[in-house]
């Protein structure tokens, strides 16, 4: 719980950008608002965020900008 707790504390002032937004090649890039995951707690369950999930496009864009 008390990891949960800071957690929230810490992304709360910033969770619609969290979740409308990804990290990509040092630009924050867009996600598909009609798509979302949940990212989970592992040991409790709870979600502790909901995100965009990127699509192909931005996939590819993360892994050129991996390999550059």
């Amino acid at each position: 719980m008390a990891f949960t707790t800071a957690l929230t504390k810490h992304v709360s002032f910033s969770s619609r950008f969290l979740r409308d937004t990804g990290y990509i090649d040092g630009v924050w890039t867009a996600g598909d608002a009609t798509r979302t995951f949940d990212v989970l707690n592992p040991a409790t369950g709870e979600v502790l965020a909901s995100l965009s999930d990127m699509g192909a496009a931005e996939t590819r864009d993360a892994i050129a900008a991996a390999h550059a």
